[in-house]
């Protein structure tokens, strides 16, 4: 995103103006969004998670995650016995609190307010638990602070009599800061400060006096839950009192101290505060379902018999509705689908609403509503635990029910040649040829740089590799080949397009390594024989940035290929090019450069496309290799060639809908090519809109061809899980998937679909590009598009052709909305060609 400096800034290093940073203050200008910029894509911002201020739930991602994971492994292995591999520790959660990036971008002030921020968030103050992925009997799970925790004591701030000072000054036996470490323990989370800062010097217990205190009560007889939880020993008293005092008889910063077996609690009106003080004085783990059943003072015979009653049920939305209860199940599911369905004359509710969670949420079910299951004492992780593999057991669901940890892949890849591929088409064979004679540098106006252009499906990335390995079998390349990208989900693709290329056609008897090198891996090893690394553009940027071994990879480059090289005009790219010698300034021996894309121009901007062409020398290598460059050329040929799918083409009647002055100003000038947020969401929420394009799959789709994979572009999430929802309960296997789906989950859903399992997925704000289902042979554009190279790449999901794997023929529905206020067509209108010659020539 844009920020005040006018640089372009990985989200994860940014915050929206706010509490924390100002747009019209002093704060650091490469850390504050641009809002007036992005005041049209501030919904979308919100969707990817930038914020104006640290939050629970943040992803793990960004440079300091990385140097965070790499230390915690690195302590791990010096822990002992024996040296497990890296690759096989991590941890199990995807998330904790965040941002953290920003801190060395802030200025002193707005340090100490996002250090104040992150103070006042209990789940800062998390234990993070690193385990062998394989091995746990070999390898003891070990235990760290967590990275907000490590980047408070390196980075945190506080204000002191309105000046800021380093957080780690209120730290040790001397403190430079007193009045700093008084700050601290005056904090209402100040137990759990002390906890995660034990150089953080208090003394309470040998000081503490209770003021107006009644008589010890054994702690079990006030709340026998406590009774289960390790490291709470027997014969603990507790006693209540209206202060807690030094024997200078001055207030003490406590809420509850333990002395001896003695437990001083400070009176408070909330007994959930009360119990809280206790278990952080204790200094143990209770989940959050867990302390609501300690406050009801439910007993382990409490939990059996409530567990017992939903085994006893025969069905999983039985079990789910005794769990749960139907209230707590209408709550959770989204509102659209609510209404439809109390709309409808069968009434909705009991075991219905229970159906519904189950089609909404599916075996995530109990993990969604783990917060309204806490009599049955759910486990606070999932991700397929043996606690969560035993708790859905006891309830009577099956395994899948617990979720299951994402699969992390290893390192690298060896592969060994060759087998059997597919030959090319003549037209990938001459586009092939093209990238072989830039690779080679021929000719006295040798290009080392160029971009290759072929449309959606028509297997841009085959003829990429296959002509790198002819090179690297003809001695004509040398160096590592690095492959770049934005999402893992491109890179895991490249990894696989690699793999089966090298089996298939590299040098017999010469190994090739592919190295994984994104989401946290260690940067690859040098290796003298093939190799290709294949990387994100964030993980090499901030492995750049931190000197994390990347200039050894960059050293040794020889070839460097940009995916989706539409974006690659952004800074983020620029730096690294500019770290490969790849200025606009040409040199004969700078290393080669190609850029891959299925739409090589960036929107209507034709600056940004003029750009974009010049990064990668003028050199189109697609030219001459279609009879023309006209889009409509190029997909009649590839059509006719089966290499692209036929497409047959209807709408779908939508709504009437109208934009604000506000609106309209923002959409026309920067050219959006979706509608804003308040009018997607009227969309979303619009009964009879998302009942037509429910029926429209069913009448259109089902009825006439029947349970095709289909893909499905929602306009908000909770839109996508109610149309996914709607159709469950028609019978028809349906997933809805977004960014905000947890990894494990959208990898099972798509995984599914790609089997057949799943027959409909219904996506938003994903599967754009990155997404290959061959088999697709319906898409519903449920989403109002204006911009056609956007539109071309989602319908391109399901227009792969029976020589590439596909079908002959793909249905796409577009639901045609009216916008009453603006002019601009939508962009199914504008390659009305794509079908409209088809129908004719029928």
């Amino acid at each position: 995103v844009r920020t005040k400096s006018r640089s372009w800034e990985p989200i994860y290093e940014v915050l929206l103006p706010g509490a924390i940073v100002s747009e019209d203050g002093d704060d650091a200008e490469y850390v504050v969004v641009d809002a007036d910029f992005h005041q049209a894509d501030l919904p979308l911002l919100a969707d990817l998670g930038i914020v104006s201020k640290p939050r629970t739930g943040y992803p793990l991602s960004g440079s300091h995650w990385s140097g965070y994971l790499n230390r915690c492994q690195d302590r791990f292995q010096q822990a002992g016995p024996g040296r497990p591999q890296r690759s096989y520790l991590g941890f199990s959660r995807s998330s904790s609190v965040g941002p953290l990036d920003v801190f060395r971008y802030l200025t002193d002030d707005s340090c100490a307010r996002f250090t104040s921020a992150l103070l006042d968030i209990p789940a800062t103050f998390e234990i993070f638990t690193m385990r062998h992925a394989t091995r746990r009997e070999a390898y003891a799970d070990q235990q760290f602070p967590s990275p907000a925790v490590e980047a408070l004591r390196n980075s945190g701030r506080l204000l002191i009599d309105g000046v800021s000072v380093p957080l780690a000054n209120a730290l040790g036996p001397d403190p430079k800061s007193p009045a700093a470490r008084h700050w601290l323990l005056q904090h209402p989370n100040t137990k759990l400060i002390r906890r995660s800062f034990p150089d953080l010097q208090h003394d309470f217990a040998g000081e503490a006096e209770p003021l107006g205190d009644d008589e010890p009560v054994s702690i079990f007889d006030i709340w026998p839950g406590l009774g289960g939880l390790p490291g709470v020993r027997a014969g603990l008293s507790l006693i209540r009192c209206e202060t807690i005092v030094d024997r200078n008889g001055v207030s003490l910063p406590a809420d509850c101290v333990a002395r001896g077996n003695d437990l001083l609690v400070r009176r408070l009106e909330d007994e959930r505060a009360e119990l809280a003080s206790v278990i952080r004085e204790l200094g143990v783990e209770v989940e959050p379902a867990k302390f609501d059943a300690i406050l009801r003072r439910d007993t382990p015979a409490d939990v059996a018999r409530n567990r017992e009653q939903v085994r006893s049920l025969p069905t999983d939305a039985e079990r789910l509705l005794a769990a749960v209860g139907e209230p707590a199940l209408r709550r959770r599911l989204p509102t659209t689908l609510v209404d439809l369905l109390d709309s409808e004359p069968r009434p909705f509710g009991g075991l219905r609403v229970a159906e519904a969670a189950i089609a909404t949420f599916h075996t995530d079910a109990l993990r969604e509503y783990r917060e309204e299951i806490g009599r049955l004492d759910p486990p606070y992780q999932w991700a397929g635990s043996t606690r969560a593999l035993d708790f859905v057991s006891s309830l009577g669901f099956g395994p899948d029910w617990a979720g299951r940890r994402t699969p992390k892949s290893g390192p690298f890849v060896d592969v060994a040649g060759p087998r059997s591929l597919p030959k090319l088409h003549p037209y990938q064979r001459k586009a092939k040829d093209q990238v072989r004679s830039m690779l080679r540098r021929e000719g006295p106006d040798a290009e080392s740089r160029g971009l290759l252009s072929l449309p959606t499906g028509s297997g841009k990335t085959r003829v990429a590799v296959q002509a790198i390995i002819e090179s690297i079998r003809a001695g004509e390349l040398s160096g590592t080949v690095l492959w770049l990208a934005d999402r893992k989900e491109l890179c895991e693709q490249a990894v696989d397009a690699w793999r089966h290329a090298w089996a298939s056609i590299g040098a017999e008897g010469r190994p090739l390594r592919i190295s994984r090198w994104w989401e946290g891996q260690d940067a690859p090893e040098r290796l003298d024989g093939a190799h290709v690394v294949v990387a994100t553009i964030q993980t090499v940027r901030a492995r750049l940035e931190r000197g994390a071994g990347a200039r050894a990879v960059l050293d040794d480059v020889g070839l460097l290929i940009v995916d989706e090289a539409h974006g690659s005009i952004a800074p983020s790219y620029t730096r690294l090019l500019r770290e490969l010698g790849l200025t606009f300034r040409r040199t004969e021996d700078e290393i080669c450069l190609l850029g891959l894309s299925a739409t090589p121009y960036r929107g209507r901007d034709e600056t940004e496309s003029r750009r974009l062409v010049d990064r990668y020398g003028r050199n189109r290598l697609d030219a001459g290799v279609f009879e023309s460059h006209d889009a409509e050329t190029v997909v009649a040929f590839l059509q006719r060639e089966a290499v692209l799918a036929k497409a047959d083409h209807e709408t779908i009647p939508g709504g009437r809908f109208a934009l604000n002055p506000q609106e309209l100003a923002q959409i026309q000038a920067h050219n959006l090519p979706w509608l804003p947020e308040r009018l997607e969401r009227l969309m979303s929420e619009d009964r009879s809109r998302t009942r037509g394009i429910v029926s429209a799959y069913l009448e259109r789709v089902r009825a006439r061809h029947g349970e095709v994979p289909t893909l499905i572009f929602a306009t908000t999430v909770d839109h996508a899980k109610t149309i996914a929802a709607m159709l469950q309960l028609e019978g028809v296997e349906a997933r809805a998937v977004s960014s905000q789906t947890e990894a494990f989950a959208r990898l099972d859903a798509v995984e599914k679909f790609r089997s057949g399992e799943v027959k409909v997925l219904v996506n938003f704000g994903i599967f754009r590009e990155g997404f290959d289902a061959p088999k697709t042979r319906a898409i519903i554009v449920a989403r109002s598009v204006f911009s056609p190279n956007l539109y071309f790449q989602m319908i391109g999901r399901g227009l792969r052709g029976p020589r590439n794997g596909g079908s002959e023929r793909c249905l796409i529905l577009d639901v045609k909305d009216n916008i009453e206020n603006y002019d601009q067509a939508l962009a199914f209108t504008e390659l009305a060609w794509l079908w409209e010659r088809q129908v004719a020539s029928v």
